[in-house]
């Protein structure tokens, strides 16, 4: 079989064919010049380069995310959380060091609800002060103390995480199902609170079964007598139990976290539970485990402001890679107003 022609060999009279010959050579060399070029850019895409990328990215996020955290703290209502985060490169601390990052979400009866995590270099109730600076309201939080430094926060307790520690010390019993205990009793009075709503203490983060009107009328007529009972069982037992066993420390949590076990009864939107704030900062805590540290700080607060964004879009029913692309998009065409993009 003869080979075929080069162009120069074609027949002058076929010059039709020799410029589509001639188009179809100069494609074929672009195409491969284009390979080249895509070969060439991804041996610089490297994790250090997508790394700056993600820093670049969220520096422009960051003036969203500073009117978030303005219009979160206006409201009346905010669930907090801290969970530990490892950064390998912060000036004047040990590669191993805790640092943590924090997350704060809006109550549930505020309008579109906002979700924002916070990078710190500790657990300081400082950062929470800082943080949480002109906001007046209810606080639901965990037992910890750095909380009490929030101004003008009110502090909501945490019903579930009372209920652990008396689920506890009935587990370390011999017969778990002896509900006679000084723990078995105190975890029954506890799940009759829960019952008067009928919440499921498994399962606090479904619907509330009854409107605000009727949880304001349950709590005043039957939750507030529960309540009282409860903490004159602990007063009575607190002697009878060793204080560093479960059970005399869940006594002793009892006691100690009374005034903010005691506030849901003031307002019926107040929840026996921080599950919202549990669930806002579980992406984090998954993403953790997949990626285990940060390099920097820069990258930490970078991860905050980006996971901000995308859990607040997600919380609102809004594609994550949608609102990203939007906030880009309108960046680049410039925008008249922050306020504009929220």
């Amino acid at each position: 079989m003869k080979n075929m022609p080069t162009y120069e060999e074609l027949p002058a009279q076929n010059s039709a064919l020799k410029k589509q010959v001639k188009y179809l050579g100069n494609q074929t060399e672009n195409a491969k010049k284009r390979y080249e070029q895509a070969q060439s850019e991804i041996k610089n895409l490297t994790l250090h380069n997508m790394a700056n990328w993600m820093i670049k990215g969220a520096n422009l996020l960051r003036p969203i995310y500073e009117e978030m955290r303005k219009e979160l703290v206006s409201k009346h209502f905010i669930y907090a959380d801290e969970t530990p985060l490892e950064v390998l490169n912060e000036p004047g601390k040990a590669p191993a060091s805790k640092s943590y990052m924090w997350v704060y979400k809006t109550g549930q009866f505020e309008g579109n609800p906002i979700v924002l995590y916070d990078y710190e270099v500790g657990r300081s109730g400082e950062f929470a002060k800082k943080f949480l600076s002109g906001f007046s309201g209810y606080l639901h939080c965990d037992g910890w103390a750095g909380y009490d430094k929030a101004e003008n926060a009110k502090r909501c307790g945490y019903w579930t995480h009372l209920r652990r520690y008396f689920l506890n010390a009935l587990d370390v019993q011999e017969d778990k199902t002896d509900y006679s205990t000084i723990a078995g009793q105190g975890l029954l009075m506890i799940q009759e609170i829960f019952a008067l709503e009928k919440i499921d203490p498994k399962n606090p983060g479904e619907k509330r079964k009854y409107t605000l009107e009727e949880t304001a009328e349950i709590r005043e007529k039957n939750s507030a007598d529960k309540v009282k009972e409860f903490f004159k069982f602990c007063e009575e037992n607190q002697g009878r139990t060793l204080p560093k066993s479960l059970t005399g420390r869940a006594i002793s949590y009892v006691l100690n976290q009374r005034v903010t076990l005691e506030t849901f009864l003031k307002n019926p939107k107040i929840e026996l539970t921080n599950n919202s704030a549990e669930r806002a900062i579980k992406p984090f805590v998954i993403g953790r485990k997949n990626w285990l540290f940060c390099n920097s700080e820069a990258g930490a607060q970078a991860s905050s402001i980006i996971y901000s964004i995308i859990e607040t879009a997600k919380v609102n029913n809004i594609n994550p890679y949608d609102r990203l692309e939007q906030i880009f998009i309108s960046i680049q065409q410039g925008v008249d107003t922050i306020k504009s993009l929220l």
